[in-house]
C-alpha cells in the first residue's frame, strides 16, 4: 500500500511540474497571441486591397477559408458582418467577422469571434510607386483552459501559416498584375 501511494504521489507530482512548466510557457495563461508579419507587393494599393476584402480572392490566398457569408448586407463598411468557415487538418470552424475600422486602400481592421477564441486584426498598406507594402498585427485571446496553457505551441504555428498565407497572397496578386499587363497590350 505504501508503495502505491508513492507512486501515486510521484504522478501527482509529476503533472504539477507539467502543468507548472506549462503555465510560464504560456506566459501565465494569459491565453494571449499576437502574430506580425509585412510584405512587399509589386502591385498598387488599390489592386492589393481587393484581395484582403473581396470573398472570392480571401478563400484564394486564406488557408481553409471555404465560406464567407454576409449577414447584414454585402457592402464594405465599418459594421459590416460575415459568417466564415474555415476547415483544416483541425476542423471545422465557423466565426463572426466584423469590419471595426475601414479606410479604403489603407487600413481594413476586423474582429473575429468564435467559440475558443477572439481575434482583433488590423492590415495596414502603403504605397510607393507600384509597391505595395502590407502590414498585419493581430491578437488572438483564446477562452479555454486548455488553449491558453500551449499558446506558446499556437503561436509559432499560427505564425508559420501567416507567413505562409501572405506568400501566397503576394504570389497571386503578383501573377494578376502580370495577366492584366498582357490584357493591355
Amino acid at each position: 500500500m505504501k508503495v502505491l501511494k508513492w507512486i501515486l504521489g510521484g504522478l501527482v507530482g509529476i503533472l504539477l511540474l507539467l502543468f507548472i512548466v506549462l503555465y510560464f510557457l504560456s506566459d501565465g495563461m494569459s491565453g494571449i497571441v499576437e502574430n506580425r508579419t509585412e510584405i512587399e507587393i509589386e502591385k498598387p494599393a488599390n489592386q492589393v486591397f481587393t484581395w484582403i476584402s473581396e470573398s472570392e480572392k480571401l478563400k484564394q490566398w486564406m488557408h481553409g477559408l471555404k465560406e464567407d457569408i454576409p449577414i447584414n448586407g454585402d457592402s464594405l463598411r465599418v459594421g459590416s458582418k460575415s459568417k466564415i468557415i474555415v476547415e483544416d487538418e483541425q476542423g471545422r470552424f465557423e466565426m463572426i467577422v466584423e469590419i471595426t475600422q475601414l479606410k479604403m486602400n489603407e487600413l481594413l481592421a476586423v474582429h473575429i469571434t468564435s467559440e475558443g477564441f477572439e481575434v482583433n486584426a488590423v492590415y495596414k498598406l502603403s504605397e510607393s510607386g507600384d509597391v505595395t507594402t502590407l502590414n498585419y498585427e493581430g491578437r488572438a485571446h483564446f477562452k479555454s483552459f486548455f488553449l491558453r496553457l500551449i499558446t506558446f505551441v499556437i503561436k509559432p504555428a499560427s505564425q508559420q501559416q501567416l507567413e505562409n498565407n501572405f506568400n501566397k497572397l503576394k504570389s497571386l496578386v503578383e501573377a494578376e498584375q502580370w495577366e492584366t499587363t498582357i490584357e493591355e497590350e
